[in-house]
């Protein structure tokens, strides 16, 4: 298994395995997160924000299912 940074997000044999990271106990940033997924059809969006709301670019990405 790759490390956490990577694996944030990863599809697998058409598993989508999702880290939202955590709010109380954060590791990677000074701040927590948490992930909201979204559904469009064949796409999957995984967005990543700190608890106060700011969008993490970094984390986020998008797959087609």
């Amino acid at each position: 298994m790759v490390t956490l940074m990577l694996l944030k997000q990863k599809k697998k044999q058409g598993v989508l395995l999702i880290n939202p990271g955590s709010v109380r106990l954060p590791k990677e940033h000074n701040e927590g997160t948490y992930c909201l997924v979204a559904i469009d059809h064949k796409k999957v969006n995984v967005v990543y924000y700190t608890i106060t709301g700011k969008e993490v670019p970094h984390l986020s990405k998008s797959f087609e299912l």
